[in-house]
């Protein structure tokens, strides 16, 4: 039926034409410059995720963790560059190229962001645009031995100065405003470590095992040993000595861990170690966080770990599968982290998995959260905003058609499509469900696997549940030929219909032309919305009379493209590129349905 379709168009034109979070919700506390008490993880309200919001690609692994600053997003990457991206669409505002990878996390600070480099040197710019202020030389780089030397220390301001750590084992503090020399301190060892503050100074890690308390003047209150400074890389075959880890600092306490696999409690006023926890032969590189009386950290050991009553007494231990290497986020009553092999984990406070959301794509970079998205980068180089959700959140849905006798663009085998979707919590929408549900008060994504629809659902320009469903800013994911192409006859014939389509879309394929299955590639858009680099195609349109072109072919036509009904970002009727025969990639078909928080 397929190809009789294709002899039709040479006949004839055919034409084809944010989850709100509930009242309860408290705004997150925002990240401070220095990183003091509970904040500098952020806080979020949570009850679940809703799918990627959107993501901006690289051109290297995302090692740093994101920054907010206002309606921007910042974050660096390994390919040298400085990024700040639109925290509601992702769009590129603005790149900074650094000359070095960018492993140290942006600290935002009024009107500028501050960030370090693999090549140790520190940077002042504007956050509006970018531009750089000035920079100032950490010293001569020395790669760590051993590998996994993936962070550099974060900045933080510590009144009048920018405080950080260098490879070359000097902790530097230079003006805010010129980046002129304050003071330096020898700590003898490299230190990765980001500082923490406190009233009167800060608290880092250095790679050789110890833990400083340094004063805002740049001299030493204390140094404490961790059990690391006895380990010794020939011996073990790997390190174990390093403080690579930010320290947590809750009162008089001070929270930290080391690559020996413990986790320390220090008197902030004297440096004694009050307690350690001992967790075998794992690294513990990422920052704890303190809630409600329980330390909360995460170990390479594929397990997350919550200690209790600041005594480091555990009190739960809750496997995860997987590294974590990022820091954890205190969201709501869950405590949200990242594993290295990309997923993205939420825990109750009796350490149950709540939740797991993840696509791949490695994950060293610790989430960000403005309330309504997490924000975190990945090894593929993609910095990615993913949606949060609460209650009444707008719906997933999809449709599927067998009704007997109907023409449809594609045969392909659709089983695994429908079991997939009905798996991850979309409703099954059919031929009796379907105009209803475009009805529903508040509009989300309809997956449709199947182009044949009632004419109730089609209506007329003036009437047509479809159209008001996209107008209400509802998204419709369409994989073949567009609603309302095809008519038919007394006798149950198909044929072209090009007034209805072009009521309902405004849109039309070339009049005359042959569907040809053509190489397309997605444009930048495209890929920012989930499409894979490349397929092959059949069905194209003007790209002029589109909105969102997200894919071409080798002519130039739209392929894949969306057309705007509402202001609703990521909503309106999406057509994704097709191949008769072949069934969509439900993986991609999902990306693209749940971009933009669906």
């Amino acid at each position: 039926m397929a190809a009789v379709m294709r002899v039709m168009l040479v006949l004839g034109a055919v034409v084809c034409g944010a989850a709100a979070l509930p009242a309860r919700a408290a705004k997150p506390a925002a990240v401070h410059p220095d990183r003091s008490g509970l904040a500098w993880t952020g806080r979020c309200a949570l009850d679940g995720v809703r799918g990627e919001r959107w993501a901006l690609q690289t051109d290297g692994p995302i090692r740093s963790s994101p920054a907010l600053a206002g309606a921007l997003v910042l974050v660096g990457s390994d390919d040298g560059v400085l990024y700040a991206a639109d925290r509601h669409s992702g769009a590129l505002r603005w790149r900074a190229p650094l000359g070095s990878p960018v492993t140290g996390s942006p600290t935002v600070d009024g009107d500028r962001v501050f960030v370090t480099t693999a090549g140790n040197r520190l940077w002042a710019l504007a956050v509006a645009d970018g531009t750089p202020l000035w920079s100032a030389d950490g010293g001569a780089h020395a790669p760590l031995r051993g590998a996994w030397d993936l962070f550099a220390s974060t900045p933080l301001r510590v009144g009048r100065n920018i405080v950080f750590g260098s490879s070359d084992g000097t902790i530097r503090a230079v003006d805010r405003d010129s980046g002129k020399a304050a003071w330096t301190f020898d700590a003898g060892e490299p230190v990765r470590s980001s500082p923490s503050a406190w009233p009167g100074g800060f608290v880092v890690g250095g790679m050789g095992g110890h833990v400083f308390n340094i004063g805002n003047d740049g001299r030493l209150k204390w140094k404490a040993d961790t059990d690391g400074v006895r380990h010794d890389f020939d011996r073990d075959g790997y390190d174990r000595t390093a403080v690579q880890a930010s320290a947590a600092i809750v009162d008089d306490l001070v929270v930290i861990g080391g690559r020996d696999g413990t986790l320390y409690g220090f008197d902030l006023a004297s440096g004694a170690q009050r307690w350690k926890l001992e967790t075998g032969t794992s690294w513990i590189v990422a920052t704890p966080v303190v809630r409600d009386g329980r330390v909360l950290f995460g170990s390479s050991d594929g397990a997350f770990v919550a200690a209790v009553d600041r005594r480091g007494v555990q009190q739960w231990k809750t496997p995860v599968g997987d590294n974590v290497l990022a820091s954890p986020l205190a969201c709501g009553d869950q405590t949200v982290f990242a594993t290295f092999q990309g997923r993205l984990v939420a825990l109750d406070d009796e350490g149950r998995v709540r939740w797991r959301y993840g696509h791949g794509g490695k994950i060293v970079s610790s989430p960000a959260s403005d309330g309504e998205s997490l924000f975190y980068g990945r090894d593929d180089g993609r910095l990615v905003a993913t949606a949060l959700v609460g209650p009444g959140a707008p719906a997933r849905a999809f449709y599927f058609d067998e009704q007997p006798g109907a023409w449809r663009w594609s045969h392909a085998d659709l089983a695994e499509a429908r079991e997939r979707l009905q798996a991850a919590g979309y409703t099954p929408l059919g031929w009796d469900t379907l105009a209803a549900h475009l009805q529903a008060p508040q509009p989300g994504v309809v997956v449709f696997l199947t182009d044949h629809l009632p004419a109730a659902v089609l209506g007329d320009a003036g009437a047509s549940p479809l159209r008001s469903f996209l107008q209400r800013g509802g998204k419709a994911v369409w994989t073949g030929f567009l609603p309302g192409g095809v008519r038919y006859d007394a006798q149950g014939n198909p044929g072209p219909d090009a007034e209805r389509p072009r009521q309902l879309l405004g849109l039309a394929y070339e009049a005359g032309a042959i569907p040809t299955d053509l190489r397309a590639t997605a444009t930048a858009e495209g890929l920012r919305w989930g499409l894979r680099p490349w397929t092959v195609a059949t069905l194209s349109v003007d790209p002029a009379t589109v909105d969102e072109v997200l894919a071409l072919d080798v002519d130039g036509r739209a392929t894949a493209w969306r057309k705007r009904f509402s202001e609703r970002p990521y909503a309106g009727f999406v057509q994704l590129w097709s191949q008769e025969g072949y069934p969509p990639d439900i993986d991609e078909l999902m990306r693209v349905a749940e971009a933009g928080g669906y």
